[in-house]
């Protein structure tokens, strides 16, 4: 199992999955890229120069198995390997890396979704546990108080936090994550600390522009966000 199927498997188990992958658009707008999933109803932008791996690569590579969230995709600034090699983000996503990578699910299950306040937790949550299933003690410490956000007619919640792995390095992250029923909509990135603190306006960017809901359709209709 490589790093990617391992993480997506770990932020999936948090509720059963159903539903089949779906399709992703993608429109260039100069030096970013908006994408979007009508069937998933989310829509983002990340930087034209990232590699982007929807769920059809992922399936290619084996990287990604069912149950199949309704809606998936990975990117990330690539970064080169010993002697040069391109090294795929699902090669390096979920891992103390000093690049950027960036996940996105849409998953409906059998059992009831968080609350939309208490949603956010998702994401360090998948991150812990799949350290865990390493055999590492990871730490989860939140480094910003949550924000209430709301897009598109849902509700979730946004948040930074730190997952620390004693004996691997920390991982920083920031994510989204709404919530209506039994489904979760979740946009997360991450890297390590300093390489966070370095793109930190990109990563910044990347989860502010995540739209869903009837406003994942609507241009120029952002997010609306309350400090707790």
């Amino acid at each position: 199992m490589g790093r990617a199927l391992a993480g997506i498997t770990a932020v999936i188990s948090i509720i059963s999955i159903q539903g089949a992958a779906q399709a992703t658009t993608a429109m260039a707008q100069g030096s970013w890229a908006e994408y979007s999933s009508q069937a998933g109803r989310i829509s983002y932008e990340l930087p034209s120069a990232w590699n982007v791996q929807n769920e059809n690569k992922l399936q290619e590579v084996g990287e990604l198995a069912p149950p199949y969230p309704a809606y998936t995709l990975i990117a990330g600034a690539e970064p080169a390997e010993l002697g040069g090699v391109p090294n795929p983000p699902y090669g390096y996503a979920f891992s103390e890396t000093p690049s950027p990578w960036f996940l996105v699910v849409v998953k409906t299950g059998t059992a009831a979704a968080p609350s939309p306040s208490r949603a956010y937790q998702l994401a360090p949550a998948g991150e812990a546990s799949l350290q865990e299933q390493e055999g590492l003690a990871p730490r989860v410490v939140s480094l910003t108080q949550p924000l209430d956000v709301s897009s598109g007619g849902l509700r979730g919640s946004e948040d930074r936090s730190e997952v620390i792995v004693p004996g691997a390095g920390d991982i920083e992250l920031n994510a989204v994550v709404y919530a209506k029923g039994q489904t979760i909509w979740m946009a997360m990135v991450g890297c390590t600390l300093a390489c966070y603190n370095a793109n930190a306006a990109t990563l910044t960017q990347v989860i502010d522009s995540v739209k869903v809901g009837t406003a994942s359709f609507t241009v120029r209709h952002d997010p609306v966000k309350a400090r707790r």
